[in-house]
């Protein structure tokens, strides 16, 4: 068993997306509107505010997320719509597979994340993700280990925020496991890992 980056699974985790279905519920603590979709020709992933500015907005996601898809992103979110021009990486972590993005958009409706206290086993946690086109998927599950959760995660859901059940961010979604079955790799109980984020790590990634 092993943990590859979600977004290198998109293609080989579509049947699952597409089986796991979008689940969007009508009410809940934690700021469900907040997370976007950041793609591009090359493959999709998540992201979500941390900083609103004057001339635009601060998004954080998964390095590799940057990485994989390169330079010509395009933000979506079914409020705003498409943003294709403007979009730039911000910084990434020089250890943890976290980055931040500046989106050119400014909406009094964008709420950025609150960080939250460091987690404990067994607590719950809620994902918010982009594992398909257009479809917000918002799944539970509790901690389950060091910086592993049971929330069920699919492919492009990496960079997607995870929260405590206060609605505060406590991590961003970095990998799932994995098993080599022959010809396919097999997703092994939908068990994510996930960047932890505390109020250092965050003011380090929105420092100039």
């Amino acid at each position: 068993m092993k943990s590859i980056p979600l977004l290198a699974l998109a293609p080989i985790l579509a049947l699952s997306a597409v089986m796991a279905g979008t689940v969007e519920p009508s009410v809940g603590p934690f700021p469900y509107q907040s997370s976007w979709r950041i793609s591009s020709a090359r493959g999709h992933g998540t992201m979500f505010p941390v900083q609103k500015l004057t001339n635009g907005t601060i998004f954080m996601t998964a390095k590799h997320v940057v990485l994989g898809i390169g330079p010509n992103m395009v933000a979506f979110h079914p409020d705003f719509g498409i943003i294709r021009t403007g979009i730039r990486v911000v910084k990434k972590h020089p250890h943890l597979d976290i980055a931040t993005i500046f989106v050119p958009v400014v909406d009094k409706r964008i709420r950025s994340v609150l960080v939250g206290q460091t987690p404990k086993l067994g607590d719950r946690c809620t994902v918010v993700a982009y594992p398909g086109p257009g479809h917000r998927r918002i799944t539970e599950g509790n901690i389950c280990g060091q910086k592993r959760m049971s929330a069920q995660i699919v492919g492009g859901s990496s960079g997607g925020p995870v929260f405590d059940e206060t609605g505060r961010l406590i991590g961003v979604v970095r990998a799932v496991d994995v098993r080599n079955m022959g010809f396919a790799q097999i997703q092994i109980a939908w068990m994510g890992y996930y960047v932890e984020i505390d109020k250092k790590i965050m003011a380090f990634m929105l420092r100039g």
